[in-house]
């Protein structure tokens, strides 16, 4: 078995495809975005999923995991023919959140593969993400791209299709970026690059990105800062923070922007309910009425087809039932115990608890997290980091890289 922690030419075609991952994306979303049918993402992806698959089964205990879900997926197959629901999309929905299990297994792998090189190798594939999403972000400044939420020409994601699913790679990917930008460069260095990255957030126009944005711009220095930088970072919150937002949110109500009003829109419509879920609230009622009056097998084991009300956790519920709902639950909480366990592990693991309670907050409020094809990387990626054990300052100089 000591050959499985050797690299070899899968790895070396993985970490290409890691690279280029949100370049497929943006390819893709071009096509889609333009009304051509082009699904080279999915595709791609796939493809990722049966190289990993094969690189891992090499091992035991992965190829029991992999029999198991093979039986699992089978079974529910079944169920799904005999209630006559569709499979394709189904499948599809699926091979998301199996893409991000089976990518956690295989960084955690590759932490003992590539030892300490493992961490500069990660570094490349989330400084690429950062660097792709904010130009994607900020083409809307010259107008160029396509608007976030397209019925009401409201923001600009790029060229990206799935706008909503951005949530998902910022929440894993700024963190750390942020964490980075923050042990190797000054204060003042850090305050520009943060109020850029506030600026594109309000460019994209979902206020689950300006949630992420704006904590992440404050917590994680709050969270690395001794006692007289925690002063500083709260003192700029109260001086700079708050004429800020305040200025924002009177330039939206003076001009009667579009987010504006579809903001006002849902709290009018259904309260502060309204304006945190949107409307996920009401879709959930309606959507979900055939698995609340189904029978045994779909309580256990869902519609399938792909029903999503932008809540991740009911996502769950509905598409794969009592059984994948409580599945799912147990993969994050798994991930959230093991950081807890690792806290001591590096400097960054308080982050990256800190982003894992962020990322289940906007799986329940925004959706599109954790069954998210572009975000799963990124979300296995960084857990992946709870592992690394390191006394330095930073899991990343840039001196040194």
């Amino acid at each position: 078995m000591k050959d499985f922690y050797k690299p070899g030419k899968t790895d070396s075609i993985l970490w290409l495809c890691f690279t280029l991952w949100l370049i497929i994306d943006t390819i893709t979303g071009y096509f889609l975005n333009s009304g051509i049918s082009f699904p080279l993402s999915q595709g791609f992806k796939i493809l990722i999923l049966l190289l990993l698959i094969i690189r891992i089964i090499k091992k035991g205990i992965y190829l029991k995991l992999t029999v198991f879900l093979l039986l699992y997926i089978s079974i529910f197959i079944v169920v799904l023919s005999l209630h006559e629901r569709a499979i394709l999309p189904t499948f599809s929905h699926l091979t998301k959140l199996i893409s991000t299990l089976y990518l956690y297994i295989y960084f955690c792998i590759g932490i003992d593969i590539w030892h300490s090189g493992y961490i500069y190798k990660s570094y490349k594939i989330l400084k690429i993400a950062f660097i792709i999403v904010g130009l994607n972000i900020a083409l809307g400044i010259f107008g160029i791209g396509f608007h976030t939420y397209p019925d009401e020409q409201v923001g600009y994601k790029g060229f990206f299709f799935a706008g909503n699913e951005l949530g998902g790679v910022i929440v894993a990917v700024l963190p750390f970026m942020q964490y980075v930008i923050f042990k190797n460069a000054s204060l003042k260095h850090y305050i520009i690059i943060s109020s850029i990255i506030l600026f594109l957030s309000v460019i994209l126009g979902t206020k689950s990105v300006l949630i992420i944005c704006f904590l992440t711009s404050f917590i994680v220095p709050w969270l690395l800062g001794n006692k007289k930088m925690k002063r500083r970072i709260l003192l700029f919150a109260v001086i700079i923070g708050t004429p800020v937002l305040s200025y924002l949110i009177l330039k939206m109500i003076q001009s009667e922007s579009e987010l504006f009003l579809k903001l006002a829109y849902s709290y009018n419509t259904n309260g502060i309910l309204g304006l945190i879920f949107s409307g996920r609230d009401e879709f959930l009622l309606t959507r979900g009425s055939d698995y609340y009056n189904g029978d045994l097998f779909t309580l256990l084991f869902g519609l399938g087809e792909n029903i999503t009300v932008e809540m991740d956790p009911f996502d769950s519920l509905l598409n794969y039932g009592i059984i994948g709902f409580f599945t799912n639950i147990f993969i994050f909480l798994f991930l959230l115990k093991r950081a807890y366990k690792c806290k001591y592990n590096n400097t960054f693991v308080r982050i990256l608890i800190f982003q894992n309670w962020l990322t289940l907050f906007m799986a329940i409020i925004a959706g599109h997290i954790l069954y998210s094809s572009m975000a799963g990387l990124y979300i296995a990626l960084t857990n992946s980091f709870a592992l690394i054990k390191s006394k330095s300052p930073c899991l990343i100089n840039l001196r040194k890289y």
